[in-house]
């Protein structure tokens, strides 16, 4: 396994061109682009599991980037349903139905529409993170140690996974590969298949996983307190080809899960701050003090950008522009390539979401939760007064805006009546 520090890190990159409070880096001379777009890395993990927004941000890889229509003018709101715990995670909205989970362990399912509820089961002790919908379940991972997949039509039971593999509940699950993918609060990164609950692979990391992970189907990207680590997710007996540093570890047979270890690892130095994002050939991280960008196959650093402060949220990757928010309140707009500062804009408040893109519009909420829209040049838009403590990420989808509030409620905007 190979491990990657700073130095290492700015022994790779070429002169960085200064802007206010950000530093861009540019791509050493001879070396080879890598392919631009998340195509390449979405296609790796398979078609999204459901239509809409089955995951958080979006899909596996964590782009938050949606090919979407948004609002173009400051939405009016549409409905609004309060909970009787926070919703500490943005919704899945999927063939117009939201779920949401709330801090009381319930999971609902709402109209999208209208905020009519359809169902609604207690489905653990405390639920703190988005769920993952497929096309035939919704999967949960709670504080309770608990793995657990209920179905779409009425949240009725179709498996669950107690505590021989802790659940922790701190990160949202994931699919790909047919297998549901999700963090421990022990340090354990697990996959389990999808229709049956079965283990189909776990591994142990040093340090417990509290930021969301990301997989291209071929790896799981994971960050922990100072470093980037990078797991096979492929299922259990899947051949390795060459590109692989390992080879994927071996079944232990219908017992138990294949036990694996980290292809590759890199030394962050600074905090990890944010989740991770896969897209145009590469991962990127952000920490307290830098947005990295490596290569999904080995680590090995492709380039960095400093901010002034922490980078919050994981980027935005389109094929045109890389989007990243600072907890200071700047955003960023970088070429997905080299890193280049293309454009920094301050919103005039602190940050503590990442952007998310739709119909080449970013969509950013500040810690005030106002929703800023900005256009692909860093132009802001419109803006939104949404009365909030702490508001999740957006989801943006069909011309609709959802947010949801740590102090339990769930609002709808949109730009009809």
């Amino acid at each position: 396994m190979r491990s990657y520090s700073r130095r290492d890190l700015l022994a790779t990159v070429g002169a960085a061109v200064a802007t206010t409070g950000v530093v861009g880096a540019t791509r050493p001379s001879g070396e080879t682009a890598e392919p631009r777009g998340r195509t390449t890395d979405r296609t790796a993990a398979t078609a999204p599991p459901a239509s809409g927004a089955p995951l958080y941000r979006y899909d596996a890889t964590n782009t938050g980037v949606i090919d979407a229509t948004g609002p173009t003018a400051p939405p009016t709101q549409l409905w609004r349903r309060r909970f009787d715990a926070g919703v500490y995670g943005p919704p899945a909205v999927v063939e117009d139905t939201c779920y949401v989970t709330t801090g009381d362990g319930r999971l609902r399912a709402l109209d999208a529409t209208t905020g009519e509820r359809s169902w609604s089961v207690r489905a653990a002790d405390r639920l703190l993170t988005t769920p993952a919908v497929g096309t035939t379940g919704v999967h949960l991972c709670n504080e309770n140690r608990v793995v657990r997949s209920v179905t779409t039509a009425e949240g009725s039971d179709r498996w669950r996974v107690g505590d021989r593999f802790r659940g922790g509940g701190q990160t949202p699950p994931t699919l790909a590969n047919g297998l549901v993918i999700g963090a421990g609060g022990d340090g354990r990164v697990f996959a389990f298949d999808t229709e049956t609950g079965r283990a189909d692979w776990v591994v142990t990391l040093p340090r417990i996983v509290t930021r969301p992970l990301a997989t291209d189907g071929r790896r799981v990207y994971v960050p922990l307190d100072e470093r980037l680590v990078a797991v096979d997710a492929r299922r259990a007996g899947e051949p390795s080809d060459s590109s692989d540093e390992d080879g994927g570890g071996d079944s232990d047979g219908p017992t138990g899960p294949a036990v694996r270890s980290t292809s590759w690892g890199l030394g962050t130095d600074a905090p990890v701050r944010s989740g991770v994002a896969v897209g145009g050939g590469l991962v990127h991280v952000g920490t307290a003090d830098e947005l990295l960008a490596v290569r999904r196959e080995s680590g090995e650093p492709r380039w960095r950008v400093e901010t002034d402060s922490p980078v919050v949220g994981a980027p935005a990757l389109t094929e045109l522009l890389t989007v990243a928010a600072t907890a200071g309140g700047a955003v960023v707009g970088l070429d997905p390539e080299v890193g280049a500062v293309r454009w920094r804009t301050a919103l005039d408040g602190r940050v503590e979401r990442g952007p998310v893109v739709a119909d080449e519009t970013v969509h950013v909420v500040r810690t005030d939760g106002t929703v800023v829209a900005l256009s692909f040049d860093g132009t802001v838009q419109w803006r939104l007064d949404h009365d909030a403590t702490v508001s999740t990420t957006p989801v943006v989808l069909d011309d609709r805006l959802y947010l949801a509030d740590w102090d339990g409620t769930l609002t709808a905007y949109g730009s009809g009546n």
